[in-house]
């Protein structure tokens, strides 16, 4: 798809699950990790400069068969998304 949607960046937390992302048009993207693995939090910030303003991902993380998933804005204000055990 056309465009420039790069405005969503995955961090891999050391410990943590691989994060995937995925846009599937429209604006959107679909952030994923696997479903065998739990006990883990999607965080997001605006700013990676200040190690204090993670904060949990107002989107709801829904399982599928094979994936927890999370749908994201991928346009406009740059986001960055980690995974961490609280």
């Amino acid at each position: 798809e056309p465009g420039f949607w790069s405005s969503i960046i995955v961090l891999q937390t050391p410990g943590a699950p691989v994060l995937t992302i995925k846009l599937i048009g429209g604006g959107l993207a679909v952030l994923s990790w696997p479903v065998s693995v739990t006990g883990f939090t999607l965080q997001e910030t605006l700013d990676l400069a200040q190690p204090n303003a993670w904060s949990a991902t107002p989107q709801p993380v829904v399982d599928t068969a094979t994936e927890h998933t999370a749908t994201v804005q991928a346009t406009g204000t740059t986001k960055c998304f980690r995974l961490v055990r609280p």
